[in-house]
């Protein structure tokens, strides 16, 4: 899935319109949260459908793609 970033600032605009929030201009680390959010979730999607792994690091998390993919670009 692609992300629109217009749509979802007009999303978050409108939002802010509709709850009688003024000014209506979206702050950056709202939009910032919002596409965090898309992709935690979009993340988790590949991750149920195995297409996706999670290891732990010392410090964090590491993501690495599971399967064939991109094997075919490489030749």
């Amino acid at each position: 899935m692609e992300m629109d970033m217009l749509k979802l600032i007009h999303s978050l605009q409108e939002k802010r319109r509709k709850d009688k929030i003024t000014p209506d201009h979206v702050p950056e680390v709202e939009i910032m949260n919002a596409v965090l959010e898309s992709a935690r979730s979009e993340m988790n999607d590949l991750y149920k459908s195995d297409k996706i792994g999670v290891v732990k690091t010392l410090n964090s998390k590491a993501v690495y793609v599971k399967g064939d993919y991109g094997k075919e670009n490489s030749r």
